[in-house]
């Protein structure tokens, strides 16, 4: 297979931003308020589930978001571009920093799963006797990326009914906090962390196992 030359080449079926943070159990009182900041329209309301460890609101779209005193994660599925991803997280959470007032920042993380539509079966990196006469179905990769670390898993999956094998890359790259990490800059991490989605240091790791 020829090499990806860019990240969008794969097939995005889905992507998750979770910000954790500290102390923000104002949630308790104004979750209604929370989702009222998120209704898309006059017309439609998100499903809502509320316990007081946390919320579930899903979309008609089923994009979904998750919160509580303690987090914000946020699912989207079959993005455009990562640029959606984040402006729909970073709408919850602005929210988020108005209305439960943390005080702490603790871990930022994105994760997304790109499917390779290719059969890994001839593959150099899947064969079998390059992993001692065993069958490879699953590797996790923990790597850096600057100052960022990341964990990916690569995985051999059966998509639908068709019985054809196909490579799913499972990539959560992530920054755990130290400091006086202010609002404002949950932006700037979550900016820095697409460009090294975009990076040629990953589609180095991405083409290694499709050549």
């Amino acid at each position: 297979m020829s090499e990806i030359t860019k990240i969008t080449k794969t097939n995005n079926v889905e992507g998750f931003i979770q910000i954790d943070y500290f102390k923000g159990n104002k949630y308790i009182d104004k979750a209604g308020e929370f989702l009222d900041s998120l209704y898309e329209d006059k017309k439609t309301a998100p499903s809502f589930q509320m316990t007081p460890h946390g919320a579930e609101i899903t979309f008609p779209n089923n994009r979904k978001i998750r919160v509580g005193g303690t987090k914000l994660w946020t699912g989207f599925p079959e993005p455009d571009s990562f640029d959606v991803q984040k402006q729909f997280a970073l709408k919850a959470f602005d929210s988020v920093v108005k209305l439960f007032e943390p005080q702490k920042y603790e871990r930022v993380g994105w994760r997304n799963y790109f499917v390779v539509d290719t059969d890994p079966t001839n593959l150099d990196f899947f064969k079998t006797e390059n992993w001692f006469g065993g069958k490879l179905f699953n590797l996790k990769l923990e790597k850096e990326f600057g100052t960022y670390d990341s964990n990916i898993n690569i995985t051999k999956i059966v998509e639908g009914n068709s019985n054809v094998e196909k490579i799913l890359f499972d990539i959560d790259i992530y920054k755990r906090l130290q400091g006086d990490t202010k609002s404002e800059d949950i932006k700037k991490i979550l900016d820095e962390i697409r460009d090294q989605f975009n990076s040629n240091e990953l589609l180095g790791v991405i083409n290694t196992v499709i050549k």
